[in-house]
C-alpha cells in the first residue's frame, strides 16, 4: 500500500488512505473538554485590511502579507497564482481565492509590527493556507511565507535541512525590508519573530526554535512501528538515512548524540500545527524554551497526535506552552476551505483536503485563527486581553481540549 504514495503529498495521502481512530485527549492526557460559549474574540478579522505582495529574496520566493489601512477603497478580493509542486496535483498555474488587497502599502502609523514566518506543509503551497496569514495581518502582524522547494516525500531528507535555512532567509528578508530604504523601512519589530507552520511546516517551526535532531532515536522509534501503521509512511524518507542527512547538513559524520541546532536565535515564539515532532527525541525537543502553542487533531493519521502536537507539548521546555486539540479532527484541517481552491474539484486527493470527518471546516478554521492570533498577540505584543482569553478557565469550547501552563 505504501508504494501508492511515492510521489504524492505525503501527509495528505496518509489522511486519505490510512484512516484510524484516536482516543480523546481528554481521556488520554488529563485535559478538559468544555461546552461551547460565544464566538471567541479573535475569530473575527482585526482592524487592518491585509495586503499581499510576492517577492524574491536570494533565490527564495516569498509571499508577504502586511497590515494596510482599513480605509482603503480597493477591493479586498485577490486571486493568488501558484505552481503545483507535483504535476499530478493539477495544471499550473492555478489560483487560490483570497481576501486581501493586492500590493497596497503597510499602514505607516500602526507599527512596529511583529514578524510571523509561515511554513506550509510538505509539497503544498503557502497560499493554500491564505486564510491564516490574511487574518494575522489584519491583527497587526507582517507575515512572510517562504515557498519551500520540494515535491517527493521520499526525498524529504533535503527538506529536513533546507527548511530551517528558508526560515533564516525569511527573517533576513524582513531585516532587509526594515532597513532604511527597504520596502517596510522602520515598520517591523524584529525583536519579536514567530514561526507558524503546518505538518512538515510544524517540524520547520520546531527546528527553527532550536529542537535538535538525533536520528539514532528516530531509527529506533521507526523500528517499533507495525507495517500497516500510518507512522510507517512518516519513517520512509528518514529512517536509516542518517549519513545522507548528515552530508546534506555539512557534517563530516553522523553525530553520536544531539545534532547541532538548525535554529535561529531571532525566533521568539512558535505555533506548530499538526507538526512533525517525531523526527526529534525527547531531549532534542527539550532544547526549545521559547513560548509555544501546539495545535492538532486527535484523529490525525497524517501526523498522529502522539507523534505531533501532543509530543511537542509534552517535551518542550518552554515555561509558556499550550496545546489545542480538536477532538476527532484529521490532518488537513488548517488548509483553506475548498470554495477558495477552485482546482480542488479535480485534485486527486480532494476528499482529505476539503472535508474533515468530525468538524465543519469553517468552524475549525475560525478557531485555529482565534488561537493563533490570541497566542501571538499575547506573546509578541504583550496583549493582556489576549493572554486572558487563553487562560484555561476562559477556553470554553465544545470538542476542543485545551492545556496550558500559563
Amino acid at each position: 500500500m505504501i508504494a501508492n504514495y511515492m510521489k504524492s503529498l505525503s501527509l495528505m495521502l496518509a489522511v486519505l488512505l490510512l484512516p484510524t481512530a484516536c482516543e480523546s485527549l481528554g481521556d488520554a492526557a488529563g485535559g478538559h473538554t468544555t461546552p461551547t460559549s460565544a464566538v471567541p474574540e479573535y475569530f473575527e478579522r482585526g482592524s487592518w485590511t491585509p495586503s499581499h505582495r510576492s517577492v524574491e529574496y536570494e533565490g527564495l520566493s516569498l509571499g508577504v502579507w502586511v497590515p494596510a489601512p482599513s480605509s482603503s477603497d480597493a477591493p479586498d478580493t485577490i486571486d493568488y497564482s501558484f505552481t503545483f509542486k507535483s504535476p499530478e496535483f493539477g495544471e499550473s498555474p492555478a489560483v487560490v481565492h483570497g481576501h486581501a488587497l493586492d500590493g497596497a502599502p503597510a499602514d505607516p502609523d500602526g507599527g512596529p509590527y511583529p514578524v510571523v514566518v509561515f511554513s506550509h506543509g510538505f509539497s503544498a503551497n503557502a497560499v493554500w493556507y491564505s486564510h491564516l496569514p490574511e487574518h494575522l495581518a489584519s491583527h497587526g502582524f507582517v507575515v512572510v511565507a517562504p515557498e519551500h522547494v520540494e515535491s517527493d516525500w521520499l526525498q524529504n531528507a533535503a527538506s529536513l535541512i533546507q527548511r530551517p535555512r528558508d526560515v533564516t532567509k525569511s527573517i533576513d528578508y524582513a531585516e532587509s525590508a526594515n532597513a532604511p530604504g527597504g520596502a517596510l523601512a522602520g515598520l517591523l519589530d524584529l525583536k519579536q519573530v514567530a514561526v507558524v507552520g503546518h505538518s512538515f511546516g510544524g517540524y520547520t517551526a520546531l527546528a527553527a526554535a532550536g529542537a535538535q535532531l538525533e536520528l539514532n532515536n528516530l531509527d529506533a522509534r521507526c523500528a517499533d512501528v507495525p507495517e500497516q501503521d500510518p507512522k510507517t509512511f512518516l519513517c520512509l524518507p528518514l529512517a536509516g538515512r542518517g549519513a545522507e542527512v548528515a552530508e546534506l547538513a555539512g557534517l563530516a559524520a553522523v553525530p553520536e548524540g544531539n545534532w547541532p541546532s538548525f535554529g535561529d536565535p531571532r525566533v521568539t515564539a512558535i505555533v506548530p500545527i499538526a507538526g512533525d515532532a517525531y523526527v526529534f527525541d525527547d531531549d532534542g525537543l527539550g532544547q526549545i524554551s521559547v513560548p509555544m502553542m501546539a495545535i492538532g487533531g486527535t484523529a490525525d493519521t497524517g501526523t498522529p497526535h502522539d507523534w505531533g502536537a501532543q509530543l511537542a507539548y509534552d517535551e518542550v521546555s518552554s515555561k509558556r506552552k499550550s496545546l489545542v486539540a480538536f477532538e476527532g479532527a484529521e490532518h488537513m484541517l488548517a488548509a483553506n476551505g475548498c470554495e477558495d481552491l477552485p482546482w480542488s474539484e479535480d485534485f486527486p486527493y480532494s476528499d482529505g483536503l476539503c472535508v474533515d470527518p468530525a468538524w465543519d471546516k469553517h468552524e475549525a478554521l475560525g478557531l485555529i485563527r482565534h488561537f493563533c492570533t490570541a497566542f501571538l498577540l499575547a506573546t509578541l505584543k504583550d496583549d493582556e486581553n489576549a493572554a486572558t482569553a487563553l487562560a484555561p478557565e476562559a477556553v470554553m469550547l465544545d470538542r476542543v481540549t485545551y492545556l496550558a501552563t500559563f
